[in-house]
């Protein structure tokens, strides 16, 4: 396991593989975050659930489905605006 071996090493090698499974969990939460609302924005798109519903079906509270709604309308305007040739 990871954390025996982390135990196990020697103290600089130890510090380096717990700052390395840091950085590879904080690269993991931020997918996570961008897969979720992508998800969510597919799902609202699809069911057209209110934001309460939505924050219910991906555990999070109305008003973090509200500010994911919000990322994905900025995501799809800004892709609108690329296809368009606009800056």
């Amino acid at each position: 396991m990871a954390v025996d071996a982390i135990n196990s090493a020697v103290p600089a090698v130890a510090n380096q593989a717990v700052n390395e499974l840091i950085a590879a969990t904080k690269r993991i939460v931020e997918v996570d975050i961008v897969l979720r609302t992508h998800t969510a924005g597919r799902v609202w798109d699809a069911e057209r659930l209110s934001l309460a519903a939505l924050g219910r079906r991906f555990g999070v509270s109305k008003s973090r489905a509200g500010t994911m709604m919000e990322e994905v309308k900025k995501e799809k305007e800004k892709r609108t605006a690329d296809d368009h040739g606009n800056p």
